[in-house]
């Protein structure tokens, strides 16, 4: 399917083969789509095309229209081109124009923008350790010397990591030979002093803390590390806590899983941040977001 049809990359939903093939035969459509269509990085190819083709309205459907997990837009694709959002909820109801961004669409109105480069500039981004089997892997306890204290994205919350008691059984080549998909990464991404846990399973609210507690986070969780030495750790949890990265998270990539290359896009002002760290350190929720605000103001 990647090589028949370009619009479908990454892990795209299969649907985008749908798009192309519409796109390819008709200058109407009248689409049915996941509502990831209108943030997640794997649909951009298909949001490009479709402003190509003629974007005439984007409507959002009630949740749970369907008897499914994933809710749904309907996207009509006419010459017009006019770019419209609205509601179809047993009638059409428009609600302005449809906020084109270059990284997500929004039906409610423009998206905030902030000053800065990626973060990815300045950290990187790695999800956890995928094992490939929770039951033989992961367990209560340390019971053989290869065990690792772990955490799940359940297990971050705003500046704390709860200790569940539970350890990884830390076997990357075993892993690899067992199921070859799996990515038990490096060691040294995670036996290290101090790095950032964010939860992958936040939606639009970002949930990260610091661990200094050495974990081998699984998969539902990303880690974060400076890629220079003038980028402190709490800094960049202050960051992704933030007020100001919350809201422009939150606009972008209302969806039920957070991504690394979602993350490692938020704009943030050039280092050092040491206002923002030292609030971060104390934990105060007020600090951060006055040391965010006054470094954006300052970009």
């Amino acid at each position: 399917l990647w090589a028949r049809y370009p619009l479908a990359t990454d892990k795209c939903d299969l649907s985008a083969c749908f798009v192309e093939l519409a796109l390819r035969t008709a200058p109407r459509a009248l689409l049915v789509l996941p509502r990831a269509l209108l943030s997640l990085a794997s649909w951009a190819a298909v949001r490009r095309a479709l402003l190509d083709a003629g974007l005439d309205a984007v409507l959002r459907l009630p949740d749970h229209t369907f008897d499914a997990t994933v809710d749904a837009v309907l996207v009509a694709v006419a010459p017009a081109a006019r770019r419209r959002a609205g509601t179809a909820d047993g009638a059409l109801a428009w609600t302005g124009p449809l906020a084109v961004g270059a990284d997500a669409w929004s039906l409610a109105g423009p998206l905030p923008e902030l000053p800065g480069l990626p973060l990815g500039r300045y950290v990187t981004v790695h999800m956890g350790v995928v094992c490939g089997d929770y039951d033989r892997y992961v367990h209560p306890g340390r019971l053989h010397p290869e065990d690792q204290p772990t955490c799940r994205g359940r297990d971050v919350a705003r500046w704390d990591i709860a200790d569940r008691g539970e350890f990884l059984r830390y076997l990357p080549r075993e892993m690899l030979q067992r199921k070859p998909y799996v990515a038990p990464k490096r060691a040294a991404l995670f036996d290290v002093p101090a790095k950032v846990v964010l939860a992958g399973t936040t939606g639009t609210v970002l949930r990260a803390a610091v661990d200094q507690a050495r974990r081998f986070p699984l998969d539902s969780c990303y880690v974060l590390h400076p890629r220079r030495p003038d980028v402190d750790v709490h800094a960049v949890a202050g960051w992704l806590l933030s007020d100001p990265v919350g809201a422009w998270y939150a606009a972008r990539f209302p969806a039920a899983r957070v991504k690394g290359v979602e993350v490692a896009r938020i704009p943030v002002p050039p280092p050092p941040w040491p206002e923002l760290a030292d609030a971060a350190r104390a934990r105060d929720d007020a600090g951060v977001d006055a040391a965010a605000a006054a470094a954006y103001a300052r970009a």
